[in-house]
């Protein structure tokens, strides 16, 4: 009895499919993911090509350079950067108010930074920026460097 190409190729899909699920899921329990507090960096978290998105950076965790650095990210993500900042206070979590842009920017730039980030909507919206991100104590840049 011959086995059709079709079909083989079928078989040999689902077994490739089988064993990533099971490598992955072996990886998940073993602890080789990184722990929760660990900022994981999501490459493919860039800005719209086709839409402007203005953002305010102010440093609320305290710790020097960070606007600065996180600029740097968002503009490289694509993102316009127009102002960054200290916080007028320290602040323990890092929060995204989203003024005149839409959830869809907020969740993009909740995955830029890592995703441990929440996201409300600000009463009332600042001129010439469309989302404000602010750092807080809990937020750690990633162990590896923003920039190559």
């Amino acid at each position: 009895m011959r086995i059709s190409y079709a079909v083989r190729l079928a078989a040999a899909g689902l077994l490739l499919g089988i064993g990533g699920w099971v490598y992955s899921e072996s990886q998940r329990h073993t602890g080789e993911q990184p722990p929760p507090d660990t900022v994981v960096l999501d490459p493919h978290a860039h800005a719209p090509d086709s839409v402007r998105i203005r953002v305010r950076v102010l440093n609320g965790a305290g710790t020097a350079g960070l606007a600065r650095k996180v600029t740097q990210l968002l503009r490289d993500y694509g993102y316009d950067v127009v102002d960054y900042a200290t916080a007028s206070e320290e602040t323990d979590s890092t929060v995204i108010e989203v003024n005149a842009a839409s959830r869809v920017w907020a969740t993009s730039l909740q995955r830029a930074l890592g995703g441990q980030v929440s996201v409300r909507e600000r009463a009332t919206p600042l001129p010439h920026v469309d989302v404000t991100v602010t750092l807080g104590v809990h937020w750690q840049p990633p162990p590896q460097p923003f920039r190559p």
